[in-house]
Order: C-alpha cells, then structure tokens, then sequence
C-alpha cells in the first residue's frame, strides 16, 4: 500500500529460506533412521522409473504408478511393493540416465533409508557395483518425466552388502518425492524403504479431572518494523 500516486515499482520479489541440502550419507544402523516407511504403497507412495531390464519385466518403458501395466520380477514398480528377494526387484534397463523412486501421498519429513540386494531367500550374491546418488524434490506430482534441475542431490554412496544397508541424513529433509540414480545398468534394488522421524513413545498415567479458568487469549504475533539489508 502507498500513499504515492506516482510510485513506480518494476518487480516485487518475495522469499523463502532457502532449501536444504547437504552433500553427506551416513551408513547407519536401523536403530537410527527406524521411523515409519513413507515410501509404503499403503502409505500412498507411488513408484516411479526411467526403465526396467527387458526380457525380465513385460515392458522396459518408464513410468510411474503402482497401476502401471507391467509384470516381472525385475520391473521399476517392485521397489516399493513390500516384497523382498530377487523375484520382486528392479534392475535397469534403456540407455539411461537410470533411476527409481518413491512419490509420497503428500510432503513429508523424511531422515534416512533403506536399500537392499537380497533382502530375503538365497538370491543372488551380485549387482551392487556401481555408485548411487540420492536426490529430493518438493515439485508437484513428481515423477519420471520431473527435470534434473528439479531434483537436490543428498549424496552418493556405494554398497559393501547384499543384505540391508540403511543410510541416514545430515539432517531432516521435507520432501515430496525420493529417487535414486545408479551408474550401474547391472545394478539391482529389491526394495526401498524412506523413513520419517519416529514418533516419541506415549505413556499413559493415570489422570484427574481438574476444573481451571483458561488465560486470557493472546494477539498473534505481529510486527512493525522493517530492516533494509542485502
């Protein structure tokens, strides 16, 4: 509002802080980083991938959706359907770049995860060269088709285990979305599990019914002062 008629203003910019980003994975254990799994499919999680190994997914195309149309043991869409082993896994497949991920039903806090090669059965000692990058998005309806630049990077790791590894973050990330880019065409990731902070315990004491006058309410808070700064 201003008291100028004349007044002239070319752009108005206002700001957020900015997002949060940190370029470091720590190998953890599931102790650190054991939330709930926001990754779910009944948690809304979504899938989504830049493709999946033909001949072992009845189509190599990208896509995104539990409801996509395809079937194999080695399909994108296996990533989060709560199964583990080799059967229920994904491996890539095209020219790449090569990625999967998770679209979660709405933003969530999320602290770490967990990847794993042979999370169940005897199945297979193999595909985990290669080295994987772990970026976020806060862009809507994120998918397969969502821009490089629409993603931030949270670091790269490299796996020493056929079992479950868990990574945790340098701090708590809000995200819509998670997915993981792999150097490995060979690669494979039987399921991906992204957690949120674990809700504190409840403990339940015995109470008593007490009758109290509340406070007064209290305005808002609000301020009149502004700084010029750079």
């Amino acid at each position: 509002v201003t008291t100028a008629s004349s007044a002239c203003i070319d752009e108005l910019e206002i700001y957020s802080e900015p997002l949060a980003s940190c370029s470091e994975l720590t190998l953890t254990s599931a102790d650190e980083v054991a939330g709930e799994n926001v990754a779910a499919l009944d948690k809304g999680g979504e899938p989504f991938g830049s493709g999946s190994l033909s001949g072992y997914c009845s189509t190599s195309a990208a896509g995104e959706g539990s409801g996509f149309s395809a079937t194999g043991i080695h399909c994108w869409k296996n990533i989060n359907d709560g199964l583990l082993g080799n059967s229920h896994s994904w491996i890539p497949g095209g020219s790449g770049p090569h990625f999967v991920g998770v679209r979660f039903a709405e933003q969530k806090a999320i602290v770490g995860f967990r990847v794993s090669r042979k999370g169940e059965g005897s199945c297979c000692s193999d595909r985990i060269s290669g080295s994987y990058t772990v970026q976020y998005t806060l862009a809507a309806d994120a998918n397969h088709e969502t821009p490089d630049s629409a993603w931030i990077g949270l670091g790269t790791f490299t796996r020493s285990s056929y079992g479950f590894e868990y990574f945790k973050f340098c701090g708590e990330i809000q995200a819509a979305a998670l997915r993981i880019v792999t150097t490995a065409s060979s690669a494979c990731i039987d399921e991906l599990e992204i957690y949120s902070e674990p809700s504190p315990a409840t403990t339940t004491i015995a109470t008593q019914t007490v009758t109290t006058t509340p406070p007064p309410a209290l305005d808002a808070p609000s301020c009149s002062e502004l700084t010029l700064t750079s």
